[in-house]
This record gives structure tokens, C-alpha cells and sequence, in this order.
């Protein structure tokens, strides 16, 4: 497997190079959405995609939860480096897609940003989209998203594994796993058609 690149705060990314960007969205960036922005972009083809993380409410200054890094090492996953950092308007501007681990965190998101509504979905809302009406690589992924979701709601929350211990850690990176690659491949800029591979 070739280089990665690293899952980095948005703000500091440059938007200017093509790669789709998405937002991985929990209550305190310390384990689930670090976890989804990493292995994300471990599954994307170098340079397809970047994703990186926040928190809504957030907790700042927090390293990635000990029981995730152990899962991101066991797939060859960038795990180094991680500082959490609590979710704001810079960051839903920089992105193209927003996926959120639990509904209320849409639901904050829709109260304090209305104007990003058109960006944001569950996690394992849109793989399902994704994984039922699959748009054509001309399509705007989140643009078809919007049009095609059906309602996100509590049904599909990923349970938040902190401070739960091995057998939590473990059954929530198999769900975010599991909606990862069926929405990875689709991540990508309309005019960069064509087939994303999936590695494990």
C-alpha cells in the first residue's frame, strides 16, 4: 500500500487541489470522528480525498481515544497527532460533505449553521443512500444526497464508545467500517469520474 496522506484539521487544508473534502462530526473528536476521518482517508486513493474531524460541543486539546488508536494500528491507519478541536462555521464552509455520528448532532448543526443544512447527514444515513441509489460518478455526491436521503433520525446513531472500554471501541469502528466502504468510493468531485478502490 502507498502513502497516506494524514487527516488534518480543515482549516488548515488548501482547498485548491481538487480532493473532496469531508467533515466527520461526534460530541468531542476524540474517538469517533478522528477514527472515521483516518481510516477514510486510509481507504480513499491517494489524493481523491481529505477528511478530517470536529466536535459538537467538543472538548479541545484531547489526544485520540487509546482504544481507537489500537484499531487504526491494527489496519496500518494513520494514528499520530491527533488534537481535538470543537466544530464551527469555518469548518462546515471548508467542507463538501458532513457526516455526523449521531442525530442530535445534525440537529445542532441545522440550529447554529442553517445555511450548511444542505451538507450534512448521518453517517450511516447517506452510506445507506449511497448503498441503495447509487449516483453516477457525474452526479454532485452530496447534491444527490440531499435529494435522495431518506430522514436521518436516532435509529442510526453510532453509539459513542469513550470511556466504555475494548468491546465498545471495537463494535463502533466495525460500524463506521461498514458504512466507510460503501460511501468511500463515491466520495469525489464530479469531474474526477470514475472507480476509487477500496484497500484495507
Amino acid at each position: 500500500m502507498g502513502m497516506r496522506s494524514k487527516a488534518v484539521d480543515a482549516r488548515a487544508v488548501d482547498t485548491g487541489d481538487g480532493a473532496f473534502r469531508v467533515l466527520f462530526v461526534c460530541a468531542a473528536n476524540i474517538a469517533r470522528s478522528p477514527y472515521a476521518a483516518r481510516r477514510a482517508t486510509h481507504l480513499a486513493e491517494p489524493g481523491r480525498l481529505v477528511a478530517a474531524g470536529a466536535g459538537i460541543p467538543g472538548s479541545p486539546g484531547r489526544g485520540l481515544d487509546l482504544e481507537m488508536v489500537k484499531i487504526l494500528k491494527e489496519h496500518g491507519a494513520d494514528h499520530l497527532g491527533h488534537v481535538s478541536k470543537r466544530l464551527d462555521g469555518d469548518d462546515l464552509a471548508w467542507a463538501d460533505l458532513v457526516l455526523v455520528m449521531e442525530f442530535s448532532h445534525q440537529m445542532r448543526i441545522y440550529d447554529e449553521w442553517p445555511e450548511h443544512d444542505a451538507k450534512v447527514f448521518g453517517l450511516l444515513q447517506f452510506a445507506e443512500t449511497m448503498r441503495l441509489t447509487p449516483p453516477s460518478p457525474q452526479d454532485d455526491v452530496t447534491a444527490f444526497a440531499f435529494e435522495y436521503a431518506p430522514p436521518n433520525s436516532i435509529v442510526w446513531d453510532v453509539e459513542d464508545p469513550y470511556g466504555r472500554g475494548a468491546a465498545a471501541a471495537r463494535a463502533a469502528s466495525q460500524v463506521i467500517d461498514d458504512a466507510l466502504h460503501i460511501l468511500v468510493p463515491h466520495l469525489r468531485r464530479p469531474e474526477a469520474a470514475g472507480e476509487t478502490p477500496v484497500a484495507d
